[in-house]
């Protein structure tokens, strides 16, 4: 279970599989709620102090940090191709889109916070 802990760390994707596998344990092996709400708590508290950290850092609640707003924006606008090379290349979306290659984005991470502008990219992504 410390392995799901760290492997949260690295994404939260497998949260839902740890979900589910406690809940397969729970129907197949009949084990108790208080045995399984022990494994729960073994990648809570390896992901702990990264969550502590977070809330340090960013000033609110942030389970793990991802840009999936950013690759969102960055691969779903107007100016956006099927290509990378291309994006980078002949279009110059991707380095007028994305924080990395944009200066005026970097400053936009910077003033707003990046869980506040993921959050905005994310919202315009989707609209």
């Amino acid at each position: 279970m410390c392995f799901g802990g760290v492997l949260l760390l690295f994404t939260p994707t497998p949260a839902l599989i740890l979900g589910a596998w406690l809940v397969c344990l729970r129907v197949v092996s009949r084990r108790s709620w208080r045995q399984l709400s022990f494994l729960l708590m073994v990648p809570v508290l390896v992901v702990l102090p990264w969550l502590a950290r977070n809330y340090r850092v960013f000033h609110k609640p942030v389970f793990l940090r991802d840009n999936l707003g950013l690759e969102l924006a960055v691969s779903n606008n107007p100016c956006a191709t099927f290509s990378l090379d291309l994006n980078r290349e002949r279009t110059a979306c991707f380095t007028s889109n994305h924080p990395n290659e944009s200066y005026e984005e970097a400053l936009r991470v910077r003033t707003l916070g990046e869980p506040t502008y993921n959050e905005m990219r994310l919202h315009a992504a989707m609209s």
